[in-house]
């Protein structure tokens, strides 16, 4: 639920299609209404997936960490087609995360140089190519799909701190914010927000530590 609607990726795509968008402070309102109805869907959706999870998988002592454990639950409903179902389901995951990936990382650093964000230069297509070759070899040389998700996700769920630092860092600075800075409240938000990121991260470490513990053996 925390890596996906409370996702890095979503800060860094989201500041950059406001400022593609030129709104400024006078959008202020309609900032905030969008990004309150797009964290809405996104947290209604996982967790309608955690709650289903939860009350028939989890209740029946059922783990979902490899493809052998996932297809039986689908033969029921679907008979021959599970195996189908599951292929298009686990393409639809990764292509769905592989593709905003592939976007943030040339517009992080091209803004970095002051660059414009376009994403359409040969250097890039080299980038995405290997990017995507990478992520067609994870999927072929007998890995485990499902650990590979589980593994991006507890990345993102790492790499979350950092993001609300750096969030954090550049709000306290009045030569950006000027009289915008974070209200008290806000800061107390800010921190409470930082403080259940960074035992998300914690949770995340100590499941990928027992996951590969497990591979291991």
């Amino acid at each position: 639920m925390v890596g996906t609607t409370v996702s890095v990726f979503a800060f860094l795509i989201r500041s950059g299609q406001v400022k593609d968008h030129g709104w400024t402070m006078a959008q202020a309102k309609l900032q905030s209404r969008d990004a309150l109805v797009s964290a809405t869907m996104m947290f209604i959706l996982s967790v309608s997936v955690l709650i289903t999870a939860a009350s028939t998988l989890h209740a029946q002592g059922h783990k979902m960490n490899a493809i052998d454990e996932m297809i039986p639950m689908l033969r029921p409903l679907f008979g021959d087609l599970a195996l189908f179902l599951f292929v298009a389901g686990i393409l639809a995951a990764g292509i769905s995360s592989h593709l905003p990936n592939m976007m943030v990382i040339p517009w992080l650093t091209r803004d970095m140089y002051g660059q414009p964000r376009t994403t359409c230069t040969v250097r890039l297509a080299y980038v995405f190519g290997l990017l995507t070759l990478v992520s067609i070899l994870g999927a072929v040389l007998d890995s485990r799909p499902v650990f590979l998700m589980l593994l991006s996700q507890a990345g993102i769920s790492l790499v979350m701190p950092l993001a609300l630092i750096g969030l954090i860092w550049l709000s306290s600075r009045k030569d950006i914010m000027g009289a915008h800075r974070p209200r008290h409240v806000e800061w107390v938000l800010l921190a409470g927000i930082t403080v259940f990121s960074l035992f998300m991260s914690y949770l995340a470490t100590l499941g990928l530590v027992a996951d590969i513990q497990k591979m291991l053996v």
